[in-house]
């Protein structure tokens, strides 16, 4: 997959969810929106959310409150790293 360009928010996001260990204060609109600029984030009509990046495609709950909880980022992690997305495979947006 071509990742496109990311600008400095999204490329802070992704470094997150590549942090080791895995962080508790990634927050889903941060998360929504990266995943909406490399694919697409699609609210269900149980309440869940597909989020699509290549050909991988993942399912989450939103969280009750503003943070990801950590098995949910350990599994985004995978999602984009299985799509060919990580902070090694894109390039910061020259304009950012």
């Amino acid at each position: 997959m071509s990742v496109p360009h990311l600008n400095h928010q999204h490329l802070r996001v992704l470094e997150e969810i590549f942090k080791h260990p895995v962080p508790h204060n990634l927050e889903w609109p941060d998360v929504f929106h990266l995943i909406e600029h490399l694919g697409s984030g699609l609210e269900r009509h149980d309440g869940k959310y597909e989020f699509k990046v290549g050909d991988v495609t993942e399912v989450f709950t939103k969280p009750q409150h503003k943070d990801m909880q950590p098995d949910d980022v350990t599994r985004l992690r995978k999602m984009l790293a299985q799509a060919g997305v990580s902070p090694d495979t894109v390039q910061k947006d020259p304009k950012a």
